[in-house]
């Protein structure tokens, strides 16, 4: 991605400064798109079209805001320029960059904000069908890379409903239409809104994603994948459908010690063929971090000689930690050693993932990687 120009624009309700950023060119490499329509590509952001100035804290079209200045963002193409315009043009940015340095950058509403807008506002119909999709959109980001079941709330409910009614009769939206009836559990409308078009290939793929969670009986956003990820990400889902919050197995009180970890945000690295590491990231009191590391569902490599077999039924092993200076490092140090989030992934290591009640076993276990080689250091 390379960066264009920023924009100082003058609000249209308090006429104060804010700056927007615009790209030069982008692409859509890894980019992702979901059933409700969303798309994200990291090289590529898009500009809402309805956003809130940082000063008075109102809402407004970006179309309505007044463009009053810009400058140049990156001129890193031109350093090594000895041309008298080249080099004036970099004093220039940099003038502009300093004079404009406190200025704050534009901000999207929250899907709150967005229905107080379009609520207290007169709106064409194809404005406020964008007003409420989009709020529908932000509302879902919570869903978006996480397969745990998340219920609407009654507000998300209604203006599900109200973009219904404004997709409602309309033929070119059929895909959209069919995804608001089926996130709000209306499965069999979603499926008769869905057979009723005819679409492009592009369109088909994802006509086929929505009908296989209709088939599955699933009602909420999911992020449309078409490799073996797809039928893992299925599977998942109608397990967390079922059994949403599953209870942890008992455990012999005659045990070891409970050990405390509140993070449940795992983590997991394949080493082998069906064989896992798993990791959680625990934040300290002083906001330093510890990752503790597990084998697959919780077990150990080696013996815990004080306990026996009876004791260890329905517990987890923590078998070895490293610790870092904050959560962020630690993150990108699973990362830069192979681990992926497991919200983000689905795959066959989902039923291998560690269940049970925690406990210390990292003075008999080998140390995988703070003792045994296995870790790669980021510095």
């Amino acid at each position: 991605m390379l960066p264009g120009p920023v924009i100082v624009n003058s609000c249209p309700r308090c006429s104060c400064l804010v700056k927007q950023r615009t790209i030069a060119s982008g692409n859509t490499f890894g980019a992702k798109r979901w059933t409700d329509g969303e798309f994200k590509a990291q090289m590529l952001p898009s500009t809402p079209l309805l956003i809130k100035c940082a000063h008075c804290n109102k809402v407004s079209w970006i179309d309505d805001f007044k463009e009053t200045d810009s400058y140049d963002s990156y001129l890193g193409f031109l350093a090594f320029s000895d041309k008298a315009e080249d080099k004036k043009r970099i004093s220039d940015a940099e003038e502009k960059q300093l004079q404009y340095a406190d200025l704050p950058f534009y901000v999207e509403p929250s899907s709150e904000e967005i229905i107080y807008f379009s609520e207290t506002t007169e709106l064409a119909h194809d404005k406020e069908l964008y007003a409420r999709v989009r709020a529908w959109q932000k509302w879902n980001d919570m869903r978006r890379d996480d397969d745990t079941i998340r219920s609407f709330s009654k507000q998300e409910k209604e203006n599900l409903e109200r973009v219904i009614k404004l997709l409602e009769g309309s033929t070119d939206s059929l895909i959209l239409l069919a995804e608001a009836y089926r996130e709000l559990g209306e499965l069999d409308k979603a499926k008769v809104t869905l057979l009723q078009g005819t679409y492009s290939d592009e369109e088909e793929n994802v006509v086929q994603f929505l009908l296989e969670l209709i088939e599955n009986g699933d009602t909420q956003v999911c992020l449309i994948t078409e490799d073996d990820e797809r039928e893992w990400r299925m599977l998942r889902r109608i397990k967390n459908r079922n059994n949403p919050n599953p209870a942890l197995p008992e455990y012999d009180a005659s045990g070891p010690a409970e050990f405390i970890i509140k993070s449940h945000e795992w983590w997991f690295k394949p080493v082998e063929m069906l064989v896992h590491n798993w990791a959680l990231i625990e934040m300290n009191s002083d906001e330093t971090a510890t990752v503790y590391f597990f084998h697959d569902n919780g077990t150990t490599k080696n013996s815990c000689r004080d306990f026996k077999l009876f004791q260890l039924k329905g517990r987890c092993a923590v078998v070895d930690s490293l610790n870092f200076k904050d959560v962020d490092t630690a993150e990108y140090a699973l990362g830069y050693n192979g681990f992926q989030q497991l919200n983000t992934k689905a795959g066959p290591w989902d039923g291998n993932k560690p269940f049970g009640t925690f406990y210390d076993a990292r003075a008999t276990e080998e140390g995988v990687y703070s003792k045994a080689g296995y870790w790669k250091s980021t510095l």
